[in-house]
Protein backbone atom coordinates (compact mmCIF):
# COMPACT_ATOMS: atom_id res chain seq x y z
CA UNK A 1 0.00 0.00 0.00
CA UNK A 2 1.21 3.49 -0.97
CA UNK A 3 0.47 6.91 -0.97
CA UNK A 4 -1.06 9.14 2.39
CA UNK A 5 -3.16 7.77 5.30
CA UNK A 6 -7.01 8.98 3.99
CA UNK A 7 -7.78 11.81 6.42
CA UNK A 8 -11.26 10.04 6.57
CA UNK A 9 -9.78 7.13 8.50
CA UNK A 10 -11.23 9.24 11.47
CA UNK A 11 -14.82 8.05 10.72
CA UNK A 12 -13.26 4.66 11.94
CA UNK A 13 -14.42 5.81 15.44
CA UNK A 14 -15.21 1.88 16.69
CA UNK A 15 -11.44 1.22 15.41
CA UNK A 16 -9.62 -0.77 17.78
CA UNK A 17 -6.65 -1.90 15.97
CA UNK A 18 -4.52 -0.04 13.26
CA UNK A 19 -1.73 -1.69 11.88
CA UNK A 20 -0.37 -0.36 8.96
CA UNK A 21 3.06 -1.57 9.41
CA UNK A 22 5.42 -1.91 6.60
CA UNK A 23 3.96 -0.40 3.75
CA UNK A 24 4.90 3.12 1.30
CA UNK A 25 2.81 5.51 2.97
CA UNK A 26 3.99 8.84 2.32
CA UNK A 27 2.51 11.42 4.01
CA UNK A 28 2.04 13.07 7.64
CA UNK A 29 -0.12 11.23 10.29
CA UNK A 30 -3.95 13.08 9.69
CA UNK A 31 -4.93 14.30 12.71
CA UNK A 32 -8.16 13.01 12.61
CA UNK A 33 -6.33 9.52 13.06
CA UNK A 34 -6.40 11.54 17.14
CA UNK A 35 -9.86 11.24 16.91
CA UNK A 36 -9.72 7.15 17.04
CA UNK A 37 -10.47 7.58 20.72
CA UNK A 38 -11.33 3.32 21.13
CA UNK A 39 -7.94 2.63 19.58
CA UNK A 40 -5.63 0.03 21.54
CA UNK A 41 -3.13 -0.42 19.03
CA UNK A 42 -1.36 1.51 16.99
CA UNK A 43 1.27 0.47 14.61
CA UNK A 44 2.43 2.70 11.49
CA UNK A 45 6.61 1.45 11.50
CA UNK A 46 8.50 1.30 9.10
CA UNK A 47 6.12 3.84 5.79
CA UNK A 48 7.51 7.31 4.80
CA UNK A 49 5.45 8.89 7.01
CA UNK A 50 6.61 12.43 7.53
CA UNK A 51 6.16 15.39 9.99
CA UNK A 52 5.54 15.72 13.95
CA UNK A 53 3.37 13.69 16.24
CA UNK A 54 0.66 16.09 17.16
CA UNK A 55 -0.45 16.60 20.71
CA UNK A 56 -3.32 15.30 19.89
CA UNK A 57 -2.13 11.67 20.46
CA UNK A 58 -3.71 12.86 23.86
CA UNK A 59 -6.94 11.70 23.32
CA UNK A 60 -6.06 7.88 22.47
CA UNK A 61 -6.28 7.45 26.38
CA UNK A 62 -7.44 3.17 25.15
CA UNK A 63 -4.13 2.97 23.80
CA UNK A 64 -1.46 0.42 24.83
CA UNK A 65 0.55 -0.38 21.88
CA UNK A 66 2.11 2.32 20.06
CA UNK A 67 5.10 1.76 17.37
CA UNK A 68 6.32 4.44 14.95
CA UNK A 69 9.80 3.65 14.63
CA UNK A 70 11.47 3.40 11.09
CA UNK A 71 9.80 6.26 9.95
CA UNK A 72 10.56 9.88 9.37
CA UNK A 73 8.57 11.34 12.45
CA UNK A 74 10.46 14.63 13.13
CA UNK A 75 10.05 17.42 16.17
CA UNK A 76 9.78 16.56 19.81
CA UNK A 77 7.64 14.33 21.47
CA UNK A 78 4.68 16.16 22.76
CA UNK A 79 4.18 16.29 26.66
CA UNK A 80 0.57 14.66 26.50
CA UNK A 81 1.92 11.28 25.58
CA UNK A 82 1.78 11.40 29.50
CA UNK A 83 -1.61 11.15 29.00
CA UNK A 84 -1.62 7.52 27.64
CA UNK A 85 -2.18 5.81 31.29
CA UNK A 86 -2.75 2.38 29.29
CA UNK A 87 0.55 2.26 27.33
CA UNK A 88 2.33 -0.83 27.70
CA UNK A 89 4.79 -0.57 24.51
CA UNK A 90 6.29 2.71 22.89
CA UNK A 91 8.21 2.52 20.16
CA UNK A 92 10.35 5.18 18.33
CA UNK A 93 13.33 3.43 17.15
CA UNK A 94 15.12 5.02 14.14
CA UNK A 95 12.58 7.82 13.74
CA UNK A 96 13.71 11.37 13.20
CA UNK A 97 12.39 12.98 16.83
CA UNK A 98 14.91 15.28 18.32
CA UNK A 99 14.69 17.24 21.50
CA UNK A 100 13.81 16.18 24.90
CA UNK A 101 12.20 13.76 26.63
CA UNK A 102 9.23 15.30 28.54
CA UNK A 103 8.77 14.66 32.14
CA UNK A 104 5.55 13.66 31.42
CA UNK A 105 6.56 10.33 30.29
CA UNK A 106 7.05 9.38 34.08
CA UNK A 107 3.02 9.17 34.42
CA UNK A 108 2.84 6.19 31.74
CA UNK A 109 2.94 3.93 34.71
CA UNK A 110 1.77 0.92 32.52
CA UNK A 111 5.03 0.75 30.32
CA UNK A 112 6.31 -2.42 29.81
CA UNK A 113 9.06 -1.86 26.83
CA UNK A 114 9.99 1.70 25.60
CA UNK A 115 12.69 2.02 22.71
CA UNK A 116 14.42 5.25 21.62
CA UNK A 117 16.92 3.22 20.00
CA UNK A 118 18.52 5.82 17.53
CA UNK A 119 16.83 8.50 17.99
CA UNK A 120 18.79 12.12 17.79
CA UNK A 121 17.56 13.15 21.33
CA UNK A 122 19.71 15.79 22.77
CA UNK A 123 18.67 16.09 26.04
CA UNK A 124 19.04 13.90 29.71
CA UNK A 125 16.49 11.33 31.00
CA UNK A 126 14.51 13.13 32.64
CA UNK A 127 13.96 11.79 36.70
CA UNK A 128 10.47 11.26 36.10
CA UNK A 129 11.43 7.98 34.61
CA UNK A 130 11.58 6.69 37.78
CA UNK A 131 7.82 6.45 38.55
CA UNK A 132 7.60 3.68 35.79
CA UNK A 133 7.19 0.94 37.80
CA UNK A 134 6.16 -1.66 35.32
CA UNK A 135 8.95 -0.88 32.90
CA UNK A 136 10.82 -4.23 32.02
CA UNK A 137 12.42 -3.03 28.99
CA UNK A 138 14.58 0.32 27.94
CA UNK A 139 16.45 0.89 24.91
CA UNK A 140 18.01 3.90 24.44
CA UNK A 141 21.23 2.81 22.42
CA UNK A 142 22.32 5.77 20.22
CA UNK A 143 19.87 7.69 20.89
CA UNK A 144 22.61 11.04 21.56
CA UNK A 145 21.32 11.78 24.89
CA UNK A 146 23.38 13.46 27.61
CA UNK A 147 24.42 13.45 30.56
CA UNK A 148 23.88 10.88 32.84
CA UNK A 149 21.32 8.14 33.99
CA UNK A 150 18.65 9.98 36.80
CA UNK A 151 19.52 8.23 40.23
CA UNK A 152 15.34 7.31 40.24
CA UNK A 153 16.18 4.56 37.73
CA UNK A 154 17.22 2.73 40.64
CA UNK A 155 13.27 2.62 41.41
CA UNK A 156 13.09 0.49 38.46
CA UNK A 157 12.95 -2.86 40.20
CA UNK A 158 10.98 -4.66 36.77
CA UNK A 159 13.85 -3.57 34.62
CA UNK A 160 15.53 -6.45 33.27
CA UNK A 161 17.16 -4.81 30.12
CA UNK A 162 18.59 -1.47 30.06
CA UNK A 163 20.49 -0.82 26.79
Amino acid sequence: MSGPIPSDIGYLTALRTLNLFINLLSSSVPSTLWLLTNLVCLDLDTNRLIGTISSGIGYLQSLTYLDLDTCSITGTLPSTIGLLSSLQYLVMYDTALTGSLPSEIGLLTNLLYVDFGDVKLSSTIPSSIGLMSSLQLLSIHNAKLTGTLPRSIVYLTNLYQLS
